[in-house]
């Protein structure tokens, strides 16, 4: 709905839209781009990890929510390579207690293969944040930033 209104406004370049999200914000930017190729830049911020498989928990406030039964059907890695080979940032922090590292890094190394193997690993780019955790801090919003300008300007 949020998509239809922006695209309806003429101010609106509607060849060059991208998407940022953190956190659970990262997590419905995944999925509004993965399911709607109208998204053609895409940074995610605190949102990588696995999805869990047990949907039995009774637990209705995750990202499992957001389609119920996907951690049956499909990974994290499987959703993120919908949206291949479109520009994707994904930044993180290394010591995120939300979304582990261990689990990150594992998403990342498929995704720098897939665009590897798509011819378009200059899409794909990944920041760890060292001495962070889960957190979007305005430097690495600024990162974002350009990463969006170099792939949505002059297109």
């Amino acid at each position: 709905m949020s998509l239809e209104f922006l695209l309806s406004r003429d101010i609106v370049d509607k060849n060059n839209i991208g998407c940022i999200g953190h956190s659970f914000g990262g997590i419905r930017c995944t999925y509004l781009a993965a399911l709607n190729k109208r998204i053609k830049t895409v940074v995610l911020s605190g949102a990588v990890a696995d999805l869990k498989k047990d949907t039995e928990s009774g637990v209705t406030h995750t990202w499992l929510s957001i389609l119920p039964n996907i951690g049956r059907l499909a990974g994290t890695s499987e959703i993120l390579a919908l949206i291949a080979p479109r520009p994707l940032m994904i930044i993180t922090g290394r010591l995120d207690p939300i979304y582990p590292i261990d689990e990150v890094e594992g998403h990342l190394t498929r995704l720098t293969s897939l665009y590897e193997r798509l011819e378009k690993k200059e899409n794909f780019e990944a920041k760890i944040m060292i001495k962070r955790g889960h957190e979007f801090p305005k430097e690495f919003h600024e990162i974002a930033y350009q990463f969006f300008d170099k792939h949505l300007k002059n297109n």
